[in-house]
């Protein structure tokens, strides 16, 4: 039996979203456990130091999720084992004010994941995040 501790060692593993809040974590989280990650994502903030490593350079496309050419040539290039797509547009005020780029972004960079995906002759999973943000609160 595999040891548990190993299970992500060598897995090559995409994420989008991977400049975000969850999306960092995860990145993080596998490169520890001996993972071959690589990020997808838009940009990350000016000042931080976290991705702005050298050593995290070639590991990551700054990139939009909504730009196919450039999203397919980055996954079938990496060929993963795995992806973990967290990229989207997650502010529900930003939301209401920009919700053309916020449709287009988590529905078309989703439907984008899918479509790549098929390309992949090696890919094993696919895990989409959503946010909680979609869910009706009924008290009572």
């Amino acid at each position: 039996m595999k040891n548990k501790n190993n299970f992500w060692k060598n897995k090559r593993v995409f994420i989008t979203g991977h400049t975000g809040f969850k999306g960092s974590w995860i990145f993080f989280y596998l490169i520890k456990k001996g993972a071959k990650v690589h990020g997808y994502s838009l940009n990350y903030a000016r000042n931080s130091i976290i991705f702005s490593k050298k050593n995290y350079k070639n590991k990551q496309t700054i990139n939009n999720i909504n730009n196919y050419r450039i999203l397919e040539k980055s996954i079938l290039k990496f060929k993963p084992y795995v992806i973990i797509h967290l990229a989207a547009k997650t502010l529900v005020l930003n939301s209401y004010r920009e919700s053309y780029q916020t449709f287009y972004t988590n529905i078309v960079g989703t439907l984008n994941i899918l479509e790549i995906s098929k390309k992949l002759k090696n890919l094993k999973s696919l895990c989409v995040i959503t946010t909680d943000k979609v869910y009706d609160e009924k008290f009572g």
